[in-house]
């Protein structure tokens, strides 16, 4: 029975070498961050021409962000006026806006809400400031 113990294979031992190489293969997964969940854009459904939203389909890529035209089109479709007329005081007042927020000031803007700005940074390409905005709940 002795035999059998010594004919054994012994586990070889790894060199600081080859495990510093297995090491270096395996390169380390990156994080990647979640997506954040879609909400559909809700239009008024005022006139027959607003555009309505959809759920989003599995195929087509859901919208995240309203860009300017869109806000246009849905400001304009609610106030059953031409865009030709809404867009001029809807610039207006998103450059006061901005201009408010830049300076420091706090908005409180029924139904949007109250906007405070909490903190702000100056970057060579860019002002970025850091708003909360607090919405009261609807009522039903």
């Amino acid at each position: 029975m002795a035999t059998q113990s010594a004919t054994k294979a012994k586990p070889k031992a790894t060199s600081a070498k080859t495990a510093t190489k297995s090491k270096q293969e395996k390169p380390a997964p990156k994080a990647v961050p979640k997506p954040a969940p879609a909400r559909p854009v809700e239009v008024a459904e005022s006139r027959a021409e607003a555009p309505v939203a959809k759920a989003p389909d599995a195929a087509a890529a859901p919208q995240v962000e309203m860009k300017r035209k869109d806000l246009l089109d849905a400001v304009s479709a609610r106030a059953e006026l031409p865009r030709h007329k809404v867009k001029p005081v809807m610039e207006a007042m998103l450059a006061v806006m901005g201009e408010a927020i830049a300076e420091g000031r706090s908005l409180n803007i029924n139904p949007l809400g109250r906007m405070v700005r909490k903190r702000h940074k100056d970057t060579p390409n860019a002002k970025i400031n850091i708003v909360r905005v607090r919405q009261p709940k609807a009522s039903d």
